[in-house]
């Protein structure tokens, strides 16, 4: 039974740490948290550029980094081998990456469609399809999958399909929690509400935060590094109970939907 002591042991020194998103917003702030509490972080993004500037903010020399493009499963098989080559093995797996094209239903095309759901429900699958063989041989891994209260209560702001490719999560975990919590893998999710992210302001006016912040209850936005810390909870010694759950940050704008 893990007792509170000072300072905080959150069990993650030394733990192999794969994130992906970790470019900016939510996987930002994700990856820099685990690598202060002492994991080694390998962190993936489409963009080499904001994922070099990512790399700045982690203290220590053994992080690791790699543009991919996870709608591609053999972009996903890649990066689980690249983090595996580099460091022996994966213990975490947090996949914050996602893709929100805002259109109205009526509008989606089949491209919009099929590129979100490549991204959002199919990309975490693969990753973890990649990573499950070795943290079950090792009987060790924690996996957090990001989903979206969009789709469990409905999405607003022109974002069906996206809502559409978040519910997928949902499905994905609970299952890797079934089948691998006998091994000691745990699988969760993540439910963000509205986060302050260049995600989030794309395609959005002022007046349409002003009517997202106004059905908060909280009436305000989540900060990146609020979303973040729930992640590393279920990832750290004090979320090793934790299995098949999802974790929903969103100022009460759903409660529990």
């Amino acid at each position: 039974m893990a007792s509170v002591s000072a300072p905080l042991d959150l069990g993650l020194a030394g733990r192999v740490a794969l994130v992906t998103g970790a470019g900016g917003g939510i996987g930002r702030h994700v990856a820099r948290l685990l690598a202060a509490a002492g994991a080694i972080v390998h962190a993936v993004d489409r963009d080499a550029e904001a994922l070099a500037a990512a790399r700045a903010d982690w203290p220590g020399p053994a992080h690791t980094a790699e543009a991919a493009d996870l709608g591609d499963p053999a972009a996903c098989a890649r990066v689980v081998a690249t983090a595996t080559a580099a460091h022996g093995h994966v213990d975490i797996l947090v996949a914050v990456h996602a893709l929100l094209l805002r259109q109205e239903l009526a509008e989606v095309d089949p491209q919009s469609f099929d590129r979100q759901m490549s991204v959002n429900a199919r990309g975490p699958f693969f990753l973890a399809q990649a990573v499950l063989p070795q943290m079950a041989a090792r009987r060790y891994g924690r996996i957090v999958l990001f989903t979206s209260p969009s789709g469990f209560a409905g999405a607003l702001a022109k974002a069906a399909a996206y809502a559409m490719s978040k519910a997928a999560a949902l499905g994905l975990a609970r299952s890797v929690a079934r089948r691998y919590g006998p091994d000691n893998v745990t699988c969760n999710l993540v439910s963000p509400g509205s986060t302050d992210t260049a995600m989030l302001h794309g395609g959005l006016g002022r007046d349409d935060l002003e009517a997202i912040r106004a059905a908060i209850p909280l009436r305000r936005l989540a900060d990146p590094e609020e979303v973040a810390l729930g992640a590393v909870y279920l990832v750290s010694r004090w979320g090793s109970y934790v299995n098949g759950h999802m974790l929903t940050i969103d100022g009460g704008s759903t409660m529990g939907a």
